[in-house]
C-alpha cells in the first residue's frame, strides 16, 4: 500500500512510523449508513501531518471493510477545534 503513494517519504516509511502517525493516535469512530469513518488525531508537526494525511488517503483508497461497512479514515484537527472553543468562550 505504501508503494502507491506519490510522497517519497511515505513510500520509504517503516511500519513503526505508520504506527506512530496513524495507528497509535487517539481516534473516534462514526458510522453513517454503510461507512465506518475513523477520525485520527492530527500531528502537531506540519511535515508529519502531510504524511499522516497521505496515509489516511491510502487507507481509504484500499476500500477496506468490516462486517459490510466500508472503512474510511480522515484527520481530526484538534488545534482548530480548540481555537473555535476558545473564540466562542
Amino acid at each position: 500500500m505504501l508503494a502507491k503513494s506519490g510522497r517519497r517519504f511515505v513510500r520509504a516509511m517503516y511500519l513503526s512510523r505508520v504506527r506512530d502517525l496513524v495507528l497509535m493516535r487517539l481516534a473516534t469512530v462514526s458510522r453513517v449508513g454503510d461507512t465506518l469513518t475513523l477520525f485520527f488525531e492530527s500531528c502537531a508537526s506540519g511535515a508529519d501531518r502531510m504524511d499522516q494525511q497521505e496515509l489516511t488517503r491510502l487507507f481509504s483508497a484500499e476500500q477496506l471493510a468490516v462486517e459490510g461497512a466500508r472503512i474510511a479514515s480522515c484527520i481530526r484537527d484538534l488545534s482548530a477545534e480548540s481555537q473555535q472553543i476558545r473564540s466562542a468562550a
